[in-house]
């Protein structure tokens, strides 16, 4: 699998999340920083919404940057697709939340609720996983 802009698979991604939902809740960020967050974040939700389009319409292998939507949109219906029967959804509606703050836009309350809601739920699916991994029960009962 490649990168998605070079951090969806990375501790990065996590880093930028939580950058993201601090913003999306009214933080304010050193501007580079808050840049970045939105634009890398905001790329990644618009691809997961291009990906979910391309498979809807089963027609990824000639939409544009075909691997880098696909896993965008598969790395989030993996975590988020039990939690969110309306996900794609959730995901255009935070690609467009995130647009807007990127332009110094005003969102509404419901708005960033969302937007704060699908990006926490991720963080803390991606934390589970981490977790879930990272735990190796025969090395625990070699310890006893």
């Amino acid at each position: 699998m490649s990168t998605i802009s070079g951090i969806e698979f990375s501790i990065g991604l996590r880093h930028v999340l939580e950058d993201s939902l601090e913003i999306i809740r009214g933080k304010k960020l050193g501007d580079q920083r808050r840049e970045l967050v939105l634009r890398k974040v905001g790329e990644f939700m618009n691809k997961a919404k291009n990906g979910s389009d391309a498979i809807g319409a089963a027609v990824f292998v000639d939409a544009e940057g075909a691997p880098e939507t696909v896993e965008a949109y598969a790395l989030l219906f993996h975590h988020l697709k039990r939690i969110f029967p309306d996900l794609v959804e959730k995901i255009k509606t935070t690609a467009d939340v995130l647009q807007r703050l990127d332009h110094n836009e005003i969102v509404p309350p419901k708005g960033r609720k969302e937007a704060g809601l699908l990006i926490e739920t991720l963080l803390d699916s991606l934390d589970y996983e981490a977790a879930a991994n990272a735990y190796n029960p025969a090395e625990t009962s070699q310890m006893m």
